[in-house]
């Protein structure tokens, strides 16, 4: 979102500008169409691949993105567990995060993230998904 103020000038005699009336308007912010994707293959033990999906990446300027996962939080924040890259040339439409040192048997919750520089304090959210650790193998 970017506010933009305009104004007309004439000069029609020397030296003599007039000036129209101010106008401002705003941009329109962008908001990222970010979309959490099912895991694209079983999960390990203790690790599973995570992946998100921004369709209009290309219209967006991002600071982060990532993926929040937690086993207690059924909508898992930034205050979860987190991985993430803040490297622009490591931005793609579908990004895959390695999720580790997770519990065998265990359900967790996960979800994608973009922040971007206008609201670095209000991340956007993909929907919620789970999955569940297998069991140790002996």
């Amino acid at each position: 979102m970017v506010t933009f103020s305009a104004f007309a000038i004439s000069v029609t005699n020397p030296n003599v500008p007039l000036y129209g009336i101010i106008r401002t308007f705003t941009t329109a912010e962008i908001v990222p169409d970010i979309h959490t994707l099912s895991l694209p293959a079983s999960p390990a033990s203790t690790s599973a691949q995570a992946q998100m999906q921004i369709n209009n990446i290309s219209q967006l300027t991002l600071k982060e993105i990532g993926i929040s996962f937690s086993l207690n939080n059924s909508n898992p924040t930034l205050a979860d567990n987190v991985v993430r890259t803040d490297k622009p040339a490591e931005f793609r439409s579908l990004n895959t995060f390695a999720l580790k040192d997770l519990a065998p048997s265990t359900i967790y919750y996960y979800r994608a993230y973009a922040i971007t520089p206008l609201k670095e304090n209000e991340p956007f959210y993909g929907n919620v998904m789970n999955f569940i650790t297998p069991a140790r193998t002996p």
